[in-house]
């Protein structure tokens, strides 16, 4: 059964690693602030986001939840059917909505 994901609405801020993250990493991903989300439900974030998209940098990113030291936890990496990317210390993340959120909702609707 497909897990789904919750999506904060209008909520952005950074990625707080000192020299980035690589395209391989999938622990040590800390984000700059969590205030007012829901740390202890999955959800989906866009790193490297921009308005519009530029999807040769920006990755999505799955987790099951995030710690008390704003670090996610249970990542996959490269999600959406885009490739995981190295990240630099302060790139913008969205929580965006995305396909797989629908296509979830989908599935467990009709299972």
């Amino acid at each position: 059964m497909a897990t789904l994901k919750y999506v904060p609405q209008y909520f952005s801020t950074t990625l707080n690693v000192g020299g980035g993250i690589d395209a391989s990493q999938t622990t040590g991903i800390i984000l700059q602030s969590v205030s007012g989300l829901d740390i202890a439900k999955p959800g989906q974030i866009c790193v490297s986001y921009s308005d519009p998209i530029d999807t040769g940098v920006a990755e999505w990113i799955n987790y099951t939840s995030i710690n008390g030291s704003n670090e996610l936890v249970g990542v996959t990496r490269g999600c959406e059917g885009y490739s995981a990317h190295t990240h630099v210390q302060g790139a913008t993340v969205q929580f965006t909505l995305s396909a797989t959120h629908l296509n979830d909702l989908n599935d467990v609707v009709n299972g």
